[in-house]
């Protein structure tokens, strides 16, 4: 071969890996300075960004939705005040509670002076009904509590809604008073409901305590 068309063979692949080479570096660290670029977004940013603001009821919705949400709130409140649950369970517990001290206290003198395996027996199994009758209780309560944190969080809801509704309408002219008026309605059978849960939530409270 010829001494010169070698050497122009040699520059031209030495181009080639040079070229090649800048390629792959580039490729390499471009991906982490565009990453770098972008800080990364913090909890409260992606929660922010993430939640949608609640929207108002259209002027044409406010009468008939304010006339359905009272009716449903007022339900509501009956059922929560017809639920015999609470009630029921305090007064068992009382009357169980009342009952339990007496046997113990009596049973603590039988233990120190019995030596009836028979007895002890007799002792462990009404122990452990007892046992069995409070973790049921346990368990309503907790069905409950789920109820009414439920119902806790739909009035959230509907306050929230109504809210956005009331900033609404406040900035409106035509039948401003009327709309005012309804939305002010539903929201106060609103609170009147939260009211009657947080009672229920207080007792049962009481009551797991």
């Amino acid at each position: 071969m010829n001494p010169k068309h070698k050497r122009r063979s040699c520059f031209l692949k030495l181009t080639a890996v040079v070229i090649a080479s800048w390629v792959v570096i580039s490729w390499l660290t471009s991906g982490p300075a565009v990453q770098a670029s972008e800080p990364p977004k913090t909890l409260g940013e992606t929660k922010q960004a993430s939640t949608a603001p609640v929207a108002a009821i259209a002027d044409s919705e406010i009468i008939p939705r304010a006339d359905q949400t009272v009716k449903s709130l007022q339900k509501l409140r009956l059922e929560i005040a017809a639920d015999s649950t609470l009630n029921s369970i305090q007064k068992d517990f009382s009357a169980f509670a009342e009952k339990s001290d007496r046997r113990r206290e009596s049973e603590a003198e039988t233990v120190g002076k019995s030596r009836s395996v028979q007895r002890l027996n007799e002792m462990v199994r009404e122990w452990s009904l007892e046992q069995s009758q409070l973790d049921d209780w346990d368990q309503a309560l907790a069905r409950r509590s789920q109820i009414l944190v439920a119902q806790g969080k739909d009035i959230d809801q509907i306050t929230e809604t109504w809210r956005a509704t009331q900033v609404a309408v406040a900035k409106k002219f035509l039948f401003k008073a009327v709309l005012q008026r309804r939305v002010e309605e539903v929201l106060r059978e609103a609170q009147a409901t939260r009211l009657v849960i947080q009672e229920q939530t207080s007792k049962l409270l009481k009551l797991q305590s």
